[in-house]
């Protein structure tokens, strides 16, 4: 069951808020935010703002999906009432 949560993202010399879900079944060998096109522009960031991507191919249950990955151009906090 995927539960959603508060992030507070860094990203590209900004730092903006969102909801995240956790435990939806996607699984990868290091951690992984996957962010949609439409968040970069409503937060006024560019793709170039996020350096050099590489493109990597994902198995999913529908079939492949090619994919840009930034690696290591975000980080990532979870935000709770008494803590992040």
């Amino acid at each position: 069951m995927g539960v959603r949560v508060r992030l507070r993202i860094s990203i590209a010399g900004r730092t903006v808020e969102a909801v995240g879900l956790a435990n939806a079944g996607f699984e990868a060998d290091t951690p992984q935010l996957l962010v949609p096109y439409a968040f970069l522009t409503r937060s006024s960031i560019s793709p170039e703002d996020l350096g050099r991507p590489s493109v990597v191919e994902y198995d999913t249950a529908g079939g492949p999906v090619v994919m840009y990955v930034y690696r290591g151009a975000c980080g990532v906090a979870v935000v709770e009432q008494d803590r992040v």
